[in-house]
């Protein structure tokens, strides 16, 4: 544990973290994870619960929950194949999002459904590797942004084919043995 930073002349005393509790926030999502297969369409970095192993190490900091976050669709700036225009989100969703703008490096805003099978996987990836480090860890799932459903019919991809279902969202990720949160006010 370290106790103190020196550096010349200025001295830096870091607390003992073991007895707080401590929130991480990750960074963006787990799709453009720079290892993600999704490559080139990819941040330069790492994402999801990869960057905080080092913090938790150095400072004896033990986690017991990790929650992933996701909107009911999927959202991105910039090119993917996965975001070819795909309109028909518009039908199920009514997105109101002021703050993406049009730009010239990005464009506009794209979006599709989630596959739930896809996102499955990949908090499973996360959660599996960051469990080596933390052993009496669990994991949620929250949703947010459900309120812009347009019908009660809920649209998302199961292995790569578009479903339409009246069960909720929620339910299909209870299938794969996920607790899940729902949130019907958008979290920025």
């Amino acid at each position: 544990l370290i106790n103190s930073l020196d550096h010349e002349d200025i001295q830096i005393k870091i607390p003992d973290l073991s007895n707080f509790s401590c929130i991480f926030e990750g960074s963006q999502g787990l799709l453009l994870d720079e290892y993600n297969s999704n490559y080139p369409y990819v941040t330069r970095g790492r994402t999801g619960t990869h960057n905080i192993i080092d913090i938790i190490r150095e400072f004896n900091i033990e986690i017991n929950q990790i929650t992933y976050v996701t909107r009911p669709y999927l959202s991105r700036h910039g090119n993917d194949q996965r975001f070819s225009g795909n309109k028909l989100v518009h039908d199920y969703f009514n997105i109101v999002d002021t703050t993406n703008i049009h730009n010239q490096w990005q464009g506009s805003m794209k979006y599709n459904f989630i596959d739930v099978s896809e996102l499955t996987n990949r908090i499973l990836n996360d959660f599996n590797a960051f469990k080596l480090h933390c052993k009496n860890v669990e994991y949620k799932i929250a949703i947010t942004c459900v309120d812009q459903l347009k019908s009660e019919i809920y649209p998302f991809y199961k292995n790569g084919v578009l479903i339409e279902s009246y069960n909720k969202i929620e339910y299909e990720f209870k299938k794969y043995g996920h607790f899940v949160s729902i949130f019907n006010s958008p979290i920025n």
